[in-house]
């Protein structure tokens, strides 16, 4: 016999999804200082401690929707959708449907889940606008970080992009935040501009990983610092090409970003010293150690210890010299420290 089938548990589910995608779009816009991508970025006059990141992740609120679909429109197919105000166990009828009725049933069903796909893509598109609202945050805090360093952010996307052999990272038109406004994001290019903005985030994210923006060392005082100065030895005026950071002899010295040491020998006036290749055309050395940890071809993590400080090479006593060089050329140090206070970095 015939089953007379109306879209009850359809149109139910279908509910609960949109009420999982409301819990998911109610979280705040922007504004906050605590990213939802893995880095906590300060105000622009504060400058927090270090700590550890916020748990990743944001429910993945597309899936239950879909999914939730996807059950619908399967219970459908079987035949299994209960007449709406009876109980499933007696949504079936052994009366045989006339034809008319089979084409008004079928029409309500059809009704019903065009409906429920409506709601759905509007609630789709709705994160796909918060979202975007979030990454554009974001966006703008990682390129403040990396431009303290005195390093130009795109310049170095396309670099990161040179260096993983990929399609340059981001594009399209910049959207200030305050421009952005629902009627704009709307509709398909809510999901372009979400994309786009994504993949921006994503290449600032590991930009931001690799750049060298921690201190070398737990415990120190900075006694000299990049550029012109006094030589110490000779007391003639010299060129100095990182900082001088004195501390107790033989403390840690920590490598400032992941890479691949390079050195780790003796080299004339350096003394004992290391140097780590961070991708990006930027390196960073670590000189007048006491001791060597690592080995040239080692693979070094974030604040891996790497030497113990010394006064080898030329020297007047215990300290560490340390540089930042871009494409073999010596770069100040100092605001790239600066920029590392402005965000957190985990350590794991």
């Amino acid at each position: 016999m015939t089953s007379r089938v109306l879209p009850g548990r359809c149109v139910r589910r279908a509910a609960a999804a949109a009420a999982v995608v409301a819990l998911c779009t109610a979280l705040p816009a922007g504004g906050q200082e605590r990213s939802r991508f893995g880095f906590a970025f300060a105000p622009a006059d504060v400058a927090p401690e270090q700590g550890s990141e916020r748990p990743a992740g944001l429910p993945s609120a597309s899936d239950a929707m879909w999914l939730s679909l996807a059950f619908a429109i399967d219970d459908f197919r079987q035949g299994e959708i209960p007449l709406p105000g009876q109980p499933e166990a007696e949504a079936k009828s052994d009366e045989p449907m006339t034809p008319e009725e089979e084409i008004a049933a079928l029409r309500a069903e059809v009704a019903a889940l065009r409906s429920a796909l409506a709601e759905a893509e509007r609630a789709k598109e709705a994160l796909a606008y918060r979202l975007s609202l979030w990454t554009m945050t974001d966006i703008s805090a990682a390129e403040d970080v990396i431009a303290r360093t005195t390093l130009d952010p795109d310049v170095m996307l396309l670099r990161l992009a040179a260096d993983q052999e990929a399609p340059s990272i981001g594009g399209g038109p910049f959207l200030p935040l305050s421009s952005a406004v629902p009627g704009e994001l709307y509709g398909d290019a809510s999901l372009q501009a979400l994309d786009t903005h994504v993949g921006r985030w994503d290449g600032l994210r590991q930009l931001l990983l690799q750049l060298p923006l921690s201190e070398p060392m737990d415990e120190f005082r900075t006694t000299s610092r990049f550029g012109e100065r006094i030589d110490p030895i000779n007391g003639r005026h010299a060129f100095h090409a990182g900082l001088d950071f004195a501390g107790p002899m033989r403390a840690t010295v920590r490598a400032t970003a992941p890479g691949v040491v390079v050195w780790a020998d003796y080299k004339g006036g350096y003394g004992r010293m290391v140097e780590v290749d961070h991708g990006l055309g930027i390196t960073t050395r670590y000189a007048h150690l006491s001791s060597i940890l690592v080995e040239v071809g080692d693979t070094v993590s974030y604040r891996e210890p790497v030497g113990l400080l010394g006064s080898s090479g030329r020297s007047t006593g215990p300290h560490l010299h340390y540089e930042v060089r871009l494409d073999g050329e010596p770069i100040d140090p100092a605001p790239f420290v600066d920029a590392g206070r402005y965000v957190f970095k985990a350590t794991e």
